[in-house]
């Protein structure tokens, strides 16, 4: 689904609407009955280590207005005939489903989406009162503690561990060559490792 957004806080906090989504979703469908969803920074829904869902925030203007199209998927439902017909191999292993992962209550995609934005709508209203993306987000987060490896253009990959999130949304990693200091990444790839 994909719902329009005005928000009316900076621009720069913009990005962070995404992960508000996300521990939506995570909310909604622990509650649905699938309770080992985690939320992966910056857009991904996981069970087990595959994808269950995703989240895209993406940010349009026309002259002076701006709004933002928030698109959340999520796999239903992968076993009818037709489905596993046409679903190519490589995603049939790296993604998972609600049915896959647990007994949801319901699988109608009406019902689904009423109870992400049941979840959604307090966040965001909190988040245009001004409450932080660490407030909001930041237990929902998967990983914090673990390690990962983090790829962007302008650095070699390097490893550290998750400690949460900032102010902005980004992703707070210590690295491990740098036990003192923590940076804020913001964009390029995330690798999670496996958890020990």
């Amino acid at each position: 689904m994909s719902t329009l957004l005005r928000p009316t806080r900076a621009r720069s906090a913009w990005a962070s609407i995404s992960l508000l989504g996300g521990a939506a979703v995570r909310e909604a469908l622990v509650e649905l009955g699938v309770p080992d969803v985690e939320l992966f920074w910056p857009n991904d829904l996981q069970v087990g280590g595959r994808k269950l869902g995703g989240i895209l925030g993406e940010v349009r203007s026309l002259k002076q207005q701006a709004w933002i199209a928030l698109g959340i998927g999520v796999n239903i439902d992968f076993s009818p005939a037709a489905v596993q017909s046409v679903l190519p191999d490589d995603v049939r292993h790296a993604a998972t489903t609600l049915v896959e992962s647990g007994h949801p209550s319901t699988t109608d995609p009406l019902e689904i989406a009423g109870a992400i934005l049941e979840r959604f709508w307090p966040l965001y209203d909190r988040f245009e009162a001004g409450a932080s993306v660490p407030d909001l987000v930041g237990s929902q987060l998967a990983h914090v503690g673990k390690k990962v490896e983090v790829r962007t253009p302008a650095r070699l990959p390097w490893r550290g561990t998750v400690q949460g999130l900032g102010p902005g949304g980004e992703l707070l990693v210590k690295p491990l060559e740098e036990p003192e200091g923590v940076t804020a990444v913001t964009g390029g790839e995330v690798v999670y490792e496996a958890r020990s």
